[in-house]
């Protein structure tokens, strides 16, 4: 059994499971989690990952929760040849260079305190400081950008995921992303056990939704790895990792996913990303 062959590279003596948290901890630890990324077993038709840039998600957020409503009410389709994406490339990109580092920082904070608990106390805040960027923006052009933001005020009151703790979690738009590559490749019904996840058990109704034996399938290959929906899962099983080994080597495949991805975002030097990288996971 495969699962089990690479558990036993990385478990140490006497432990009960592999854990990335505990094993990145020491060298020998490190060792461990190498070897394994190391190994044949490890490919793209056996591993499937879905990375999200924290920040850069609360922007797209904003993109999908304010301006798409907004331009929906005016009879537009923001997401009509990518505008979301361009939209969402540039706010991220340009805010921080127009307004400054602080400014962008408090906007993204300002924009989840809402999100996540929606009162005027936090709605104000955060239009106030949309306000503020306006005034201090050093490029009069991003001004009209930061004002269609300040516009979405108007249909506050009818976004229906305002006040949804988990419209901010990338648990759920991680695990569409998987299950919709797993079914691209796999064409048949296949199963699907997951650790539990509060976000996810949260939405599991909604989640089902987009599950289907039946329907018409709908591929999407023009975004560098295949996708199809509906989902071809059979359900969803929550169980503990402890009692299913695969969960264990997908948390240490995860873990070490996390490590790399957050070296090349800092741009600085990390000696186990770099190893990382060079393994097959790389």
């Amino acid at each position: 059994d495969t699962v089990a062959r690479l558990l036993a590279l990385a478990t140490p003596p006497g432990a009960k499971e592999a854990k990335f948290s505990r094993l990145r901890q020491s060298t020998p630890g490190q060792r461990r989690i190498l070897e394994v990324l190391r190994d044949p077993a490890i490919s793209d038709t056996t591993t499937k990952l879905s990375v999200y840039h924290k920040r850069f998600m609360v922007t797209t957020k904003i993109a999908d929760l304010l301006v798409e409503p907004l331009v929906h009410a005016r009879g537009g389709d923001f997401y009509a040849e990518g505008q979301n994406i361009a939209f969402a490339n540039m706010l991220h990109a340009v805010t921080p260079v127009f307004c400054g580092r602080d400014h962008h920082n408090r906007m993204l904070t300002c924009f989840v305190a809402m999100v996540r608990d929606p009162r005027h106390e936090t709605i104000d805040a955060f239009y106030m400081q949309i306000d503020a960027m306006m005034r201090d923006s050093v490029d009069r052009e991003f001004i009209s950008t930061l004002d269609l933001l300040r516009q979405s005020r108007i249909v506050i009151d009818q976004l229906v995921n305002i006040g949804d703790v988990t419209a901010l979690d990338p648990a759920i738009p991680s695990f569409v992303d998987l299950a919709s590559q797993w079914t691209y490749q796999l064409g048949v019904p296949f199963d699907v056990v997951h650790d539990a996840s509060k976000p996810l058990q949260h939405l599991e109704d909604r989640l089902r939704r987009l599950i289907s034996l039946s329907n018409q399938s709908v591929v999407y290959e023009n975004r560098g790895v295949g996708s199809q929906l509906p989902l071809l899962a059979t359900g969803i099983e929550f169980v503990d990792s402890f009692s299913v080994p695969a969960i264990q080597l997908a948390d240490l495949v995860a873990g070490a996913t996390g490590v790399m991805f957050r070296a090349y975002a800092r741009g600085g030097r990390d000696r186990f990303a770099e190893q990382i990288s060079a393994s097959r996971l790389g």
